[in-house]
């Protein structure tokens, strides 16, 4: 599926859903398509490339979820909420929101990634985030976090390398 395509069905389907409908598909000329779906004050967009391969995206204030399969292994801060969730074959990345101190965060994602088991290869702190790299088997995990001015973003990927 080439980037052209997917743009254009993106663009269509989002045109079609700002005209009142809740779910539509649109079909590329390459066989691609894209469903996307209000759900709530939520949208969430499945692209399927002309040879079957599937990315979700689901973002919004509500009804977002963590992204079927994601690993049992990467903690999800307590009391975080779900605002953005994506997963394709080999990457899954979630957005999470806390009121909690950026700091905190970083403190809990250093301590509980590692006792999970994940190697921590990389840590960045600044005053107001800062970033965890890990690794573990073949996957690795890359956690951003950010304070903005009532809430601390994190952004975690989780991706699974290929041999």
């Amino acid at each position: 599926m080439n980037r052209p395509s997917i743009v254009l069905l993106l663009l269509a389907s989002c045109l079609w859903i700002g005209c009142g409908r809740k779910s539509t598909t649109v079909t590329g000329p390459d066989g691609s398509k894209a469903t996307v779906t209000q759900k709530g004050d939520g949208t969430e967009i499945t692209i399927t490339g002309d040879k079957g391969e599937t990315v979700r995206v689901a973002g919004g204030e509500s009804g977002v979820v963590l992204p079927e399969g994601f690993p049992n292994d990467v903690p999800v801060y307590a009391g975080a909420k779900v605002t953005t969730s994506a997963k394709s074959k080999d990457m899954t990345t979630v957005v999470l929101t806390t009121t909690d101190p950026a700091k905190k965060v970083m403190d809990f994602y250093g301590e509980k990634l590692k006792a999970n088991g994940w190697d921590i290869k990389t840590t960045m702190n600044t005053e107001e985030g800062g970033m965890v790299m890990a690794a573990k088997g073949k996957s690795t995990c890359t956690v951003y976090i950010g304070r903005g001015d009532k809430q601390t973003t994190v952004s975690l990927g989780v991706a699974v390398t290929k041999e």
